[in-house]
């Protein structure tokens, strides 16, 4: 059970998919709302993304170059 539906929240989900835990994520927000822009990665979260599992950090560079 993960607590938490922001950044870091998800990046210890996939970890724990990945290692083949059954994660729940629980979020309090009813409903996405964005807070001012897109999400921003920063470079170093970025390589880490990169190294929990290279297909989502895949996705993240496609997604950018749009």
């Amino acid at each position: 059970m993960i607590a938490g539906g922001g950044i870091g929240g998800l990046c210890t989900a996939l970890v724990l998919q990945n290692q083949g835990h059954d994660v729940h994520i629980y979020e309090k927000a009813t409903s996405y709302r964005p807070f001012g822009g897109p999400i921003q990665i920063a470079t170093n979260a970025l390589e880490s993304i990169r190294r929990i599992d290279g297909d989502v950090y895949a996705r993240i560079m496609e997604l950018e170059r749009k």
